[in-house]
């Protein structure tokens, strides 16, 4: 079953990692690894001058892969 979760996810130089130790969010991910990473940077909301008359522009990338799951670290 394919599964949307938000997540807070640290960046440490080529490192992405979950900040949390247990719980739902790391159960989806030990029975499907398989993810998908979005991120969104410079959005800019147009307002075109009547009501629902606005897009957005931005920059973003989508990414595949597979989470790991490592042990918590020490120190």
């Amino acid at each position: 079953m394919a599964m949307f979760v938000m997540g807070n996810v640290i960046m440490d130089a080529d490192k992405k990692e979950f900040a949390a130790l247990e719980g739902r969010k790391l159960e989806v991910l030990r029975a499907n690894p398989r993810t998908q990473l979005c991120l969104i940077a410079e959005a800019y909301l147009l307002r075109k001058g009547k009501p629902c008359a606005c897009t957005m522009h931005y920059r973003s990338v989508l990414v595949d892969g597979r989470a790991e799951i490592l042990p918590p670290r020490r120190g």
